[in-house]
């Protein structure tokens, strides 16, 4: 299973919370004919500060209309997407953190065995960065046992289990049945 990356845009707007905030922020885009793929807003608790993030504004139109109304380009963010598959969002996160990448929001979700998320960096370096290292992210498909658990193929244990096989260990090949006399 390869995931799918690409670098995108997400404008932001940072404003204080009010019962109407999200209808007024969204209307003038509607307005201009967009049909938006993320919508988002996130607060933190305690606080009347609010950020309202949208992606994508393709068109011109859409743009003025957002920035008028107070939104701004992003730090650049990373779409991710693919399957669902047990331990990948702890290998991307492996394979970002050892190039060195800081990390500075992440949005995610799935539905249908699919997942979708954005990963947003501080530098357009970075995020080219974090953009190669989960390319190299492998796959891991799960197995399922018996008890239909899924477990996943590790690879130190095929290597064991074949060289166990190629040296006649406990694996390796069957004793010749003894023929009675």
């Amino acid at each position: 299973m390869a995931v799918t990356v690409y670098r995108t845009t997400i404008w932001c707007k940072h404003t204080t919370s009010t019962t109407t905030m999200l209808a007024d922020a969204l209307a003038p885009i509607s307005e201009a004919g967009t049909n938006l793929v993320i919508t988002a807003g996130h607060s933190v608790a305690g606080r009347k500060n609010r950020t309202i993030a949208v992606h994508p504004l393709l068109s011109r139109s859409a743009v003025l209309a957002s920035r008028r109304r107070g939104f701004a380009r992003s730090a650049p963010v990373l779409i991710v997407s693919g399957d669902f598959e047990i331990g990948l969002g702890d290998r991307i996160a492996t394979a970002v953190a050892a190039r060195g990448v800081e990390v500075r929001f992440v949005s995610a979700m799935g539905e249908n065995n699919r997942f979708v998320a954005a990963l947003g960096f501080e530098s357009d370096a970075a995020a080219r960065s974090a953009a190669k290292a989960i390319r190299t992210v492998e796959s891991q498909k799960p197995v399922h046992t018996q008890r239909g658990r899924p477990r996943m193929i590790i690879r130190s244990t095929i290597d064991k289990i074949v060289a166990s096989v190629s040296t006649g260990g406990a694996l390796g090949p069957k004793k010749k049945p003894k023929t009675p006399k």
